[in-house]
């Protein structure tokens, strides 16, 4: 029996696919994470907080179109200016009204409320959370979802 040569057109397949073939045998495999441990997440801190949630209320009220739908954060316990961790107005027509505010890190070192009110155009009050609602945040959570927060009706 004669040995027998691999015929040219073998030849230029194998020539095409080894090298293929021994990059990916080359690349670093995924990490893998032990059965129950928590995923691997950046070590370096997010600079702020996205928080969301929807404001609504129940009366069969439309407001009009260019009506300022209002929300803060604060921490109820100081006074002034100091008082407001973040705020947001926004132009909205119709509710209900759905919201995110990005609040720093570097604020949240207590205790927090949301504020919110929804006014006319001309900056009536129309809406508002009778009193601050208070918010509980995971300083390690990328974000928060308050859910849906009761506006009151408030008398021109």
């Amino acid at each position: 029996m004669s040995p027998t040569r691999p015929s040219p057109m073998l030849a230029r397949i194998t020539a095409a696919v080894l090298p293929v073939a021994l990059l990916g045998a080359c690349q670093t495999p995924a990490p893998t994470v032990a059965a129950g441990a928590p995923p691997m997440t950046d070590s370096v801190p997010q600079p702020s907080l996205t928080l969301q949630g929807e404001a609504v209320y129940f009366e069969k009220i439309l407001m009009p179109d260019g009506s300022r739908l209002d929300v803060r954060l604060v921490d109820p316990a100081r006074t002034g200016e100091t008082r407001v961790l973040a705020e947001r107005s926004t132009t909205v027509g119709a509710g209900p009204y759905e919201f995110a505010l990005d609040v720093p890190r570097a604020r949240l070192t207590g205790p927090v409320a949301l504020e919110i009110a929804v006014s006319m155009p001309d900056g009536t009050p129309r809406f508002r959370t009778e009193d601050a609602v208070p918010v509980a945040i995971d300083p390690s959570s990328a974000g928060l979802h308050v859910g849906r927060v009761r506006l009151h009706h408030v008398q021109p």
